[in-house]
């Protein structure tokens, strides 16, 4: 798996021509299923005002068709979630 180096999966534009940078989650589980993003997505968030996160949920693949539901949490959405660290990287020196 080849790293990305952004933060984020998508560069996108709004209707007026502002770029976004979309982070996309996925999970077959419900809403209210955490998730988790990497320090440098986490970075990418506080530092990045065009950064979001697209949450999709309940993905069902059928054989016609892929159902799904979705939100978006932006920059100013941050306040409303709560971030725990969940991992750390230990160096022996």
């Amino acid at each position: 798996r080849k790293s990305n180096p952004y933060g984020y999966n998508i560069r996108s534009f709004d209707p007026e021509g502002n770029e976004l940078h979309i982070e996309v989650k996925t999970t077959t589980k419900g809403k209210e299923n955490p998730f988790e993003i990497t320090f440098r997505e986490m970075n990418q968030w506080e530092t990045d005002r065009y950064f979001m996160i697209v949450r999709i949920f309940d993905l069902k693949v059928l054989p016609d068709e892929i159902m799904y539901d979705y939100y978006m949490l932006s920059q100013m959405e941050k306040e409303q979630i709560k971030a725990e660290p969940l991992v750390y990287r230990i160096n022996i020196l």
